[in-house]
């Protein structure tokens, strides 16, 4: 850092810090196992009862991504996005609790893209 440049804090920042409990749960779900999804291969995921909201990280500079906890095959795991057309068919289907969703990752014009369908 340059000398006379302190960083400085925006509006909100003691509120939006998470205390150790909230870090904890932030490690766990980044260390579950990743949905994974392969170009035209389309994965079912569901999502648990409780499932409020997907978990938002990052900042401005660097940019956000979501962590959505999912059951693929019975095994919990999450889905780590940022990608604009996910989020988007997933929003278009919320809420989103008890609810099953084939996702197809897509490849067009060079471009990955997903679809998301709502199965029940």
């Amino acid at each position: 850092m340059e000398k006379g440049i302190t960083a400085k804090t925006s509006k909100g920042t003691w509120m939006s810090l998470p205390t150790a409990e909230e870090q904890q749960s932030i490690q766990n779900k980044e260390r579950k196992p990743k949905v994974e999804f392969i170009v035209n291969k389309p994965v079912t995921v569901e999502f648990k009862s409780d499932f409020q909201e997907p978990l938002e990280l990052g900042n401005e500079t660097d940019g956000y991504y979501y962590l959505f906890d999912v059951l693929e095959k019975g095994t919990e795991k999450v889905i780590i996005t940022s990608a604009w057309s996910l989020l988007r068919g997933l929003k278009l289907n919320y809420p989103l609790a008890d609810k099953k969703i084939f996702i197809t990752k897509l490849m067009e014009r060079g471009k990955q893209n997903f679809k998301v369908e709502l199965i029940s």
